[in-house]
């Protein structure tokens, strides 16, 4: 462990001491971490102490405003931290509002709130759906079906009782798996485009499913006036899209032809391949007296052909196989996406169903400045622990 590492170790498990906000191992992941909590530990001690000596309004308005300060940590660091350092933090129009006005009252609301208390479909169910509809709508199947038909095309030439293969049209057959290759290529960029989104919008509900479940406790605990007590609200949300890689095509770049000096000599002295003269329906005994020059050119030619078949092949086998394992790719980061949207959808309704009771609880706590009764409390904590086990389900 470095020694930046530890120091901010420590500076957790004192702010986490202090505090009892619930944070997973490592949260603290920057300077700018570092500097709230450090500024954050003598803030709470200060509000803690006197909110032992106050009482009656006095009281209540310390114990609002220790409160509040938790709440601004818990987006500062473990939520953000959650959210994970290569995504945007999708809280942050929120929390510098919040941090400005210095009214927290939007952090313990979520985005689709009123139309989750009015019924109607949320903008969570909107983006859902979209991305389903994106990533479901893929398939692959039409990709092996036209390898099957390059497969199955005719390479062969024949004359009178005469057959070979032909070097054009198993060039040309080539050529035809590079561009169902690029077709391939371009089906794993938009699979993996699709799922990035897809796996984005299932982080931010389960980030939401995070903040809630927090959100809930906080409830309790400002009711009753105790401490979380070390309990770790760490939600695993760092499932990932199956990762959709693209080949290297470079050694398609260039398909193998006959040199370009060979074909200029044949043409110079009126002739072509064997193989192209009997495809034109030229008789071979009109070759006859071209001299030792045409000879040892239709040779060159000959081995040419060869070798263009022989590059074709090779090509042909790298392509098959790439695309075999992209297709594969394909399929694979569908049924992930699946399982994904599944996992989604049950977590947005439980969220649904969540704040539907913290919504009122909340505003009979903070808003209006009353009581839970213990038909509240029993309520509020058997959901809790149902919407957790629901919040965490693996991809």
């Amino acid at each position: 462990m470095s020694w930046r590492s530890n120091r901010r170790q420590k500076l957790q498990g004192r702010l986490q001491l202090v505090s009892d906000i619930p944070m997973a191992k490592g949260s603290i992941t920057s300077y700018r971490m570092e500097f709230r909590a450090m500024r954050a530990i003598p803030k709470i001690k200060r509000l803690k102490r006197k909110l032992k000596k106050s009482t009656g309004v006095e009281h209540e308005a310390v114990k609002r405003k220790l409160y509040d300060l938790k709440l601004s940590l818990f987006y500062d660091i473990p939520l953000e931290t959650e959210c994970g350092k290569a995504k945007l933090f999708p809280f942050e129009e929120v929390r510098e509002a919040a941090e400005g006005s210095k009214n927290y009252e939007p952090l313990r609301s979520d985005r689709d709130e009123e139309a989750i208390v009015r019924g109607i479909p949320a903008k969570v169910d909107e983006d859902l759906e979209h991305h389903a509809k994106d990533v479901l709508g893929i398939s692959a199947s039409g990709l092996t079906r036209k390898m099957r038909q390059i497969r199955n095309q005719d390479t062969e030439s024949s004359f009178w009782f005469l057959h070979w293969t032909s070097s054009h049209k198993v060039a040309s057959q080539t050529d035809d798996y590079k561009k169902l290759l690029e077709q391939t290529v371009d089906l794993c960029n938009k699979m993996g485009a699709y799922a990035t989104k897809l796996n984005e919008q299932l982080s931010y509900i389960r980030l939401c499913a995070y903040r809630n479940i927090y959100l809930g406790i906080e409830l309790l605990n400002f009711d009753r006036e105790v401490p979380v007590g070390g309990k770790s609200l760490h939600t695993v949300i760092s499932d990932k899209a199956v990762a959709v890689d693209i080949p290297d095509t470079s050694y398609l770049e260039n398909r193998p032809q006959f040199s370009q000096e060979l074909i200029e000599t044949a043409i110079a002295a009126g002739i072509l391949g064997v193989g192209e003269i009997i495809e034109e329906g030229l008789d071979i005994d009109d070759l006859e007296g071209v001299g030792v020059a045409a000879a040892a050119i239709i040779g060159s030619l000959f081995i040419e052909r060869w070798r263009v078949i022989e590059e074709c092949s090779k090509q042909q086998l790298q392509i098959t196989q790439e695309i075999d394992r992209l297709i594969g790719q394909i399929e694979k980061c569908k049924a992930w996406s699946a399982r994904a949207i599944e996992v989604a959808h049950a977590v947005v309704e439980a969220n649904k169903g969540y704040m539907a009771i913290y919504a009122p609880l909340r505003d009979k706590v903070f808003g209006r400045g009353q009581r839970l009764t213990m038909e509240d409390v029993s309520m509020m904590t058997r959901v809790l622990n149902a919407y957790n086990k629901i919040s965490i389900s693996k991809v």
